[in-house]
C-alpha cells in the first residue's frame, strides 16, 4: 500500500511541472535582472516509505531572505528557513513495530538558483531536534537535506516540489507575502 501511494505521489510530482507552461522562458542567469524576494510561508506534505522507518507527515516553513543577490555570479539568493516537521513514524526494530508521532522543530538555510521568472531550483540544509510523542525512537538531533524546485503558477501561490533524506516525496505550496 505505501509503495503504491509513493508511486502516486512521484507520478503527481513529476507530471505537474511537465504540463505547466512558464509565462516567460527567458533565463535569469544575469544578476542585473531583478528578482523580488518575499517572506514565504511554505506548507509541505511528505512521504518516506523506504527502509525500517516509514514516515508520513507535513511541515511548515517560514522563509526569510538573507542575501538577495546570493554569492555566485548567477541569479541566486539565500533564505533562512525555520519551522517544524510533524510526522507519523512506523519503525521496525528487531521484528517489533513501534508507531509514534514526532515533532521536529528545525531551522536552516535554503539556497535558490532562479532559472526563469517562474522556476527556481533550491537546496536546503536544516538541523532540528526530534521530540517523540509516545513510545518509539528516542529524542535526538535530526539533520535534513533536500533538493527541489518552486514553480510560480500564480503571483500569490507557488508549488514546492522536493526530495530529501526526511521525505522521498515532498509536495506543497509556498505563499509569498
Amino acid at each position: 500500500m505505501t509503495r503504491r501511494l509513493a508511486a502516486l505521489f512521484v507520478a503527481l510530482a513529476l507530471s505537474i511541472p511537465a504540463v505547466a507552461e512558464a509565462r516567460r522562458t527567458e533565463w535569469l542567469v544575469d544578476k542585473t535582472v531583478p528578482i523580488d524576494h518575499h517572506l514565504q510561508l511554505d506548507l509541505v506534505g511528505f512521504l518516506w516509505p523506504i527502509g525500517s522507518t516509514q514516515r508520513l507527515g507535513g511541515a511548515a516553513w517560514f522563509g526569510m531572505p538573507l542575501l538577495d543577490k546570493g554569492f555566485i555570479p548567477f541569479n541566486d539568493s539565500l533564505f533562512l528557513e525555520v519551522g517544524t516537521y510533524v510526522a507519523y513514524l512506523q519503525h521496525d526494530q528487531g521484528g517489533e513495530s513501534l508507531d509514534f508521532v514526532a515533532l521536529v522543530p528545525a531551522g536552516g538555510v535554503r539556497w535558490n538558483l532562479h532559472l526563469t521568472e517562474d522556476w527556481t531550483l533550491f537546496l536546503t540544509g536544516k538541523a532540528g531536534y526530534r521530540l517523540r510523542l509516545g513510545d518509539g525512537l528516542s529524542n535526538g538531533l535530526v539533520l535534513s537535506f533536500t533538493i527541489g524546485a518552486f514553480w510560480q503558477f500564480s503571483r500569490h501561490l507557488w508549488l514546492r516540489l522536493e526530495t530529501g533524506n526526511y521525505g522521498v516525496v515532498n509536495v506543497g505550496v509556498s505563499i509569498p507575502f
